[in-house]
């Protein structure tokens, strides 16, 4: 399970759904990204189930709610109950949930949507990629809930912890894959580069809704 949760600050989140503000709209853009890396490793790992939550859509089609429903009728009105609610569409149990954390400002949102993902998933692995993950890799480690960080892209780096995974084997050291040990041994290289762009097949559009991208104008 991937999920991009929305590029907005924790407290702006909380101001829009509890207090109903609509000063600052909650942009969102298409996760380009993680539909690129489900392709590659859709492509590499057979037997693959991968579901895409995409958080900073889902929170501007409830900021459009919010202007047309000014009684916020069956509308979330806490950042608690809008993550859950995201999580609960999802009707199986993931091994490994990644969170991509592209922005400085999701930091506090995405440690809060960790805990209500481990709520409700106690088993699952917690993986933490993207921009900001990959520079703060140190400060997201020190959460004992989270397991890894990918370090710069994923494809090959990814790709090669579910081979890992897949085989049960708990004791690997993969470039860019990230834990409390590496880290303690100054093992934080990025992940490799895939070198021959043709092996990236299409991005797996299939794990979106493409009509709320080609119909909102926020949508970058």
């Amino acid at each position: 399970l991937f999920i991009n949760p929305p590029a907005m600050a924790n407290a702006e989140v909380n101001a829009l759904l509890e207090e109903g503000s609509t000063t600052r709209i909650p942009g969102f853009h298409m996760p380009l990204g993680l539909i690129e890396l489900s392709a590659y490793l859709r492509s590499k790992h057979d037997n693959l189930d991968i579901r895409i939550i995409d958080m900073g859509k889902d929170l501007y089609l409830v900021y459009k709610e919010i202007l047309l429903n000014k009684e916020r009728q069956s509308l979330p009105t806490s950042v608690e109950e809008f993550l859950i609610e995201r999580l609960d569409t999802i009707d199986f149990q993931p091994d490994i949930v990644g969170i991509s954390i592209l922005y400085t400002s999701s930091h506090n949102l995405s440690k809060n949507l960790i805990g209500k993902v481990k709520a409700k998933w106690h088993d699952a692995m917690i993986c933490c990629g993207g921009n900001h993950a990959t520079n703060y890799y140190s400060q997201l480690l020190s959460d004992s809930r989270i397991d890894f960080v990918v370090r710069g892209e994923a494809e090959l780096s990814f790709s090669a912890l579910i081979s890992e995974i897949k085989k049960g084997n708990e004791n690997f050291e993969i470039s860019g894959i990230i834990d409390r040990k590496r880290l303690e041994n100054d093992a934080v290289d990025s992940s490799p580069l895939v070198q021959n762009l043709d092996e990236i097949p299409m991005p797996a559009y299939d794990l979106l809704d493409l009509d709320a991208y080609k119909n909102e104008q926020e949508s970058n």
